[in-house]
């Protein structure tokens, strides 16, 4: 970066300025002066210890926001787990009822068959 010198007569024409638009400038004593720049260095002061404080609060919030998730998080896998638990129950529910009704299906056919080989025994013996 380069600093480009002021001719006179651009630091005239800056001072004509300040002294227009700022006349209370003029005023001021040097003691003046020297209070209004510690009272900027004061209220820079100031400004910076409200940054600090302000991302101290959003530090703050951020863990708390963290820490929410990180509850959620638990709170949805938990619910996640009881819901497999519950489908895995109904899953093994499901199968021993295909099994009696397979059993029942199984006892069933014997039943038929016996039936019509008695009934074809009884239709050829008589």
């Amino acid at each position: 970066m380069s600093v480009m010198a002021l001719a006179q007569k651009d630091l005239e024409i800056v001072t004509e300025h300040i002294q227009k638009e700022f006349p209370i400038l003029l005023e001021l004593s040097s003691s003046d002066l020297t209070a209004l720049r510690n009272n900027h260095i004061l209220e820079r002061g100031i400004r910076e210890e409200e940054r600090r404080y302000q991302k101290e609060i959003l530090e703050t919030i951020i863990h708390q926001m963290d820490k929410r998730f990180a509850e959620a998080r638990e709170e949805t896998n938990r619910r996640f787990e009881e819901t497999n638990r519950r489908i895995a129950e109904m899953i093994s529910y499901i199968d021993k009822r295909f099994e009696q009704v397979d059993k029942r299906f199984q006892s069933i056919q014997w039943m038929f068959g016996i039936g019509f080989t008695a009934i074809t025994l009884v239709i050829k013996y008589l």
